[in-house]
């Protein structure tokens, strides 16, 4: 039994959401959700804790997924998890530790099993520590496909306009290259108004990826730091072109230039986007490289059914 109570996980247009609800349920053939935004919203902080230990005592999960991040939850309030529920594994996602590691990630390890993280050059770190952390990289082969649809997109982007992203968009708009924006908040951007085609769904999520020539992954988090993407596996797993921002973790994951390519500054990827759609035979054959290696070993359902197999076995002494 699982619950899944990561921050706004009811929202179809969420990541944790899409990424993780689907992959989950089918694992465990159903799961318990409950939503702390949602609730938070409606009842406020301190309700809404309340009724995240009722769950809790309700449910006596074998397993608990959080994404320790919003400060949703009260110190006391994670404290109280064990002595509801001593036999609940406490997993906590986190895609950001390059950013948040020592200032917020650390203080929560006495109440967190096991971690699943986005970012390798971290898993020695959890292991300095001597936490369980769990690389995983992927995506979910049963909503990203290869969909043989026209490539009606010459340059595509799907995101926010975190960090510098704006910027480069609007070079690349002065520079003549017809670019897609898709996504929240884009709207903020009058001078973006034509090329903005607002929020998607799954479906559409999808299709947009393969309706592509070139997909843009900015890799840059709010701080200005970059690192690594769940973006790029989803991309791949499309049998579709990425151009990705520089970040050296991609290295220990794809071959540079030869499953991946990768841009510095607005000029580089200005450059490589001229170069890839006059190229499309060379396109072609990196995105067939890439799509291969991510059916083989980043597909996420496998992934996740062989963490929680190793969780299972693990005979580790959990939090208390």
């Amino acid at each position: 039994k699982l619950l899944f109570a990561t921050w706004a996980c009811h929202n179809k247009f969420f990541g944790l959401f899409q990424i993780f609800d689907a992959p989950l349920r089918a694992l465990f053939g159903d799961i318990i959700t409950f939503d702390p935004q949602e609730i938070l919203y409606r009842e406020g902080k301190e309700e809404m804790n309340l009724k995240f230990l009722e769950i809790i005592n309700k449910e006596k999960p074998d397993y608990l997924f959080l994404q320790l991040i919003y400060d949703e939850f009260f110190i006391d309030t994670l404290a109280k998890i064990k002595k509801i529920s001593p036999q609940t594994k406490v997993i906590n996602f986190c895609g950001d530790d390059d950013s948040i590691f020592y200032n917020y990630s650390l203080m929560f390890f006495p109440f967190v099993d096991y971690f699943l993280i986005t970012q390798p050059d971290f898993l020695k770190i959890y292991d300095h520590y001597k936490k369980k952390a769990y690389f995983i990289f992927g995506a979910d082969s049963n909503r990203f496909k290869l969909l043989k649809l026209d490539k009606i997109y010459d340059v595509s982007f799907i995101g926010t306009p975190k960090s510098d992203r704006a910027e480069y968009i609007k070079y690349l708009l002065v520079n003549n290259i017809k670019i897609k924006l898709f996504g929240s908040e884009w709207n903020r951007y009058p001078e973006f108004k034509n090329i903005y085609g607002g929020r998607v769904n799954d479906e559409e999520f999808t299709r947009i990826i393969n309706k592509s020539k070139i997909n843009l992954v900015f890799s840059k988090n709010y701080e200005g730091e970059k690192h690594v993407l769940d973006r790029v596996p989803e991309i791949t797993m499309c049998n579709s072109f990425l151009l990705v921002e520089y970040c050296e973790g991609y290295k220990e994951i794809f071959k540079e230039n030869k499953e991946i390519i990768m841009f510095n500054d607005q000029q580089q990827l200005l450059d490589k986007i001229i170069y890839y759609l006059k190229n499309s035979k060379e396109r072609e054959q990196i995105e067939k490289k890439a799509y291969e290696k991510t059916l083989k070993k980043f597909s996420l359902r496998p992934l996740l059914k062989n963490i929680f197999e190793k969780i299972e076995d693990d005979k580790t002494k959990p939090v208390n």
